[in-house]
């Protein structure tokens, strides 16, 4: 990394709720270079699907900033497990592609779900018999379950 390059991501911990409303982040970069300079911005560590960047490429003069906005939407599904998801955004030089900046950030994925219990059959006659549960959980997080049976 340089100093030439100066970054910052206000917040850099968010939470999100899949399938809600998007969570906004905002990227600081300042050119501290003596040169006009170009800057690719690339996000490791998410999906591509899950994020979008207001801007890929930035052009800067001499002690200029920017602030490129960062948006997350994550679909829902319990494909996307609850808990962090640390993230990195690397902002490199055009000019001199050795000269990059990086900045790091955590996107926690809130955990959501409605566990449905069936049970078949619903009523048994006589003294015994024998039913089957079927628990579903289709949240993005564990969820546990008690059971209790009683009788009239």
């Amino acid at each position: 990394m340089f100093e030439r390059i100066g970054l910052s991501l206000e917040p850099s911990a968010l939470e999100i709720q899949a399938g809600g409303e998007a969570a906004v982040a905002f990227l600081t970069m300042e050119n501290r270079s003596t040169i006009v300079d170009q800057y690719d911005l690339s996000l490791d560590g998410l999906e591509p699907g899950w994020y979008d960047l207001s801007s890929s490429v930035v052009g800067l003069f001499p002690g200029e900033k920017a602030q490129i906005k960062l948006s997350f939407d994550l679909p829902r599904t319990s494909e996307i497990p609850a808990g962090p998801r640390p993230f990195t955004i690397k902002v490199s030089s055009k000019a001199n592609p050795e000269e990059f900046g990086i900045v790091g950030g955590t996107l926690e994925v809130l955990p959501f779900g409605v566990a449905s219990l069936e049970i078949s059959p619903e009523r048994l006659e006589g003294r015994q018999g024998t039913t089957q549960l079927l628990f579903r959980n289709p949240g993005n997080a564990a969820a546990s379950l008690t059971l209790q049976a009683t009788d009239q």
